[in-house]
């Protein structure tokens, strides 16, 4: 299984950079998440927003699901 994040789907002119604490917030209104890469995902796991047990290793890229039910 392969994660491919690239700048073409990921990026573009809306795309911008955020704190954690906008993350953080971001997360807060979401009702699904999908979290890519270590230091978003750590960010999550550290506002305790997402289970360390749960974090997936895809490749070499960490992922995690977010889900507000």
């Amino acid at each position: 299984m392969t994660l491919a994040v690239t700048e073409e789907f990921y990026g573009g002119d809306d795309a911008v950079e955020a704190s954690a604490e906008e993350v953080v917030a971001g997360l807060g209104r979401a009702q699904v998440a999908n979290i890519v890469g270590s230091e978003a995902v750590g960010v999550a796991v550290e506002a305790g927003l997402v289970d360390e047990e749960t974090v997936l290793e895809v490749g070499e890229t960490r992922h995690a699901q977010l889900l507000w039910l």
